[in-house]
């Protein structure tokens, strides 16, 4: 199941899969997202998060500054957290 999602575009995952009143509907929550961060005072900070941003608009992108991508951890590095975490924890 995993192999074939990820084959999927974001083309396919856009227009194809999506009927014309999805794709309108999905059209307007991105234009009214976009008027919200550029209405977001400057003086402020904006952070935002996705589990998918391949899927997002390449104009929401633009309208950041900075962007902070996390990977998925592996097993290996969330083993080494925990023994971290519990060393600290037993240390006390």
């Amino acid at each position: 199941m995993a192999s074939s999602s990820k084959s999927l575009t974001k083309t396919t995952l856009r227009y194809v899969r999506l009927s014309p009143t999805q794709t309108e509907l999905w059209r307007r929550i991105v234009t009214v997202l976009l008027q919200e961060i550029d209405d977001w005072p400057s003086t402020s900070l904006l952070i935002a998060a996705t589990n998918h941003g391949e899927l997002l608009d390449p104009a929401v992108w633009r309208r950041f500054d900075d962007v902070l991508e996390f990977r998925a951890p592996t097993p290996t590095s969330e083993w080494r957290r925990c023994s971290v975490f519990l060393a600290t924890r037993l240390n006390h």
